[in-house]
C-alpha cells in the first residue's frame, strides 16, 4: 500500500508542486511576497484586465471548439467562425461582470464599466485571426 500525505486543505493546500513563470518572477522579485501570494492566497487588488484575459481565453477556447456544419471551403468556415463572434462576446460580458462582482478587493483604477463589448468582439476577432493564419 503506498504511503503518501493527504493534500492539506484550506489556503496552505494551494500548492500545485510545480511554479509557473509568474510565480517564479514573482519568487525571485520578492521572496516574502511570493510566500504571501502564491502560499497564503493574500494577493493585491484584482484589476478588470485580469478578468478580461480570463473570459476571452475561454471565449476563442469555445470558438474552436465548437463542430461547424460541413462546409466546402476554408473561407466559408472562416465566414461561419466570424458569426459566432458576437455570441461569445455577449457571453463573455456577462460572465466578466459576473467575476467583477464577486471580487472583493478591486483596483481603484479601474471598472468593469470601462470594458467595452466592441472591445471584446475586436479581441475575439484577433485571436481567431491568429489561429487560421497559422492553419492557412
Amino acid at each position: 500500500m503506498p504511503v503518501g500525505h493527504p493534500p492539506r486543505g484550506g489556503p496552505l493546500g494551494r500548492t500545485r508542486g510545480r511554479l509557473s513563470a509568474s510565480a517564479l518572477t514573482a519568487y525571485l522579485r520578492c521572496p516574502k511576497q511570493w510566500f504571501l501570494s502564491y502560499q497564503l492566497g493574500m494577493r493585491g487588488p484584482v484589476r478588470p484586465s485580469q478578468i478580461l484575459g480570463i473570459v476571452l481565453e475561454d471565449a476563442v477556447c469555445d470558438l474552436m471548439m465548437m463542430h461547424p456544419p460541413k462546409v466546402e471551403s476554408f473561407e466559408i468556415l472562416e465566414q461561419w467562425a466570424r458569426q459566432q463572434i458576437p455570441a461569445l462576446a455577449d457571453t463573455a460580458m456577462e460572465r466578466g461582470s459576473g467575476m467583477w462582482a464577486e471580487v472583493l478587493w478591486k483596483s481603484s483604477e479601474d471598472a468593469w464599466d470601462d470594458v467595452s463589448l466592441s472591445s471584446l468582439q475586436e479581441r475575439i476577432n484577433g485571436g481567431l485571426s491568429l489561429f487560421l493564419e497559422e492553419v492557412r
